[in-house]
């Protein structure tokens, strides 16, 4: 219900503005988002946190967003292969992304918490923090290999440190405002405006 009012009425709106279906469909995917860093800022300043509330209003957010890009994968994969978007096309693609996910944060899981921990024992100055921030960076580089978005990779990496018995959140809350901005940096050059009526995101050039 959550996903599916904003979805229905973005798309209904830019089908009567005129837009292609195209158009309509990836702008009715974004529609969908939830705005995880909104929501953990909203409810740390009012102290909720770390409530039960808290908790499960923000991890209801991050598993809304993981299904959002799986659809806008769907969607772009579809537009970008000239496939018709059809029920069996979704399902499969669907499955695809799901079972990568789960390949991802299954290994982050299970191999990053140990890794962290050993190099906090080193106690050598930022050990943790290095490793933690690097591990986070690889987990990324994998996801996106498996044609996964890198925040999901960054996301299964972020759950895997905090289950670690090392202590990175400080270091965390000071790293937030640097990659914050450069997150929203990033996307905005990944848009391309020249198609009016098609809005499309920019792929890197292959050397």
């Amino acid at each position: 219900m959550g996903r599916g009012v904003p979805y229905a009425a973005s798309f209904l709106l830019h089908s009567a503005a005129g837009k292609s279906r195209v158009a309509a469909l990836i702008a009715s995917t974004v529609f969908m988002a939830t705005g995880v860093a909104i929501t953990i800022e909203t409810m740390r300043e009012i102290g909720l946190l770390e409530s039960a509330m808290g908790e499960l209003l923000v991890n209801a957010a991050v598993i809304n967003d993981v299904l959002v890009l799986s659809s806008m994968g769907i969607v772009l994969g579809a537009v970008e292969s000239k496939i018709p978007i059809s029920l069996g096309y979704a399902i499969t693609r669907g499955v695809v992304f799901l079972a990568a996910w789960l390949m991802v944060l299954a290994a982050a899981t299970f191999l990053i918490p140990p890794i962290v921990e050993q190099a906090a024992k080193v106690g050598a100055r930022g050990a943790a923090e290095t490793v933690a921030v690097s591990l986070c960076f690889i987990t990324s580089a994998g996801a996106a290999a498996l044609g996964l978005s890198p925040l999901l990779g960054a996301y299964a990496a972020g759950l895997a440190v905090g289950e670690s018995k090392a202590e990175v959140e400080q270091f965390v809350d000071h790293l937030r405002p640097m990659f914050g901005s450069l997150f929203f940096t990033y996307v905005g050059t990944l848009v391309d405006a020249s198609c009016s009526s098609c809005p499309r995101l920019s792929r890197p050039h292959q050397h």
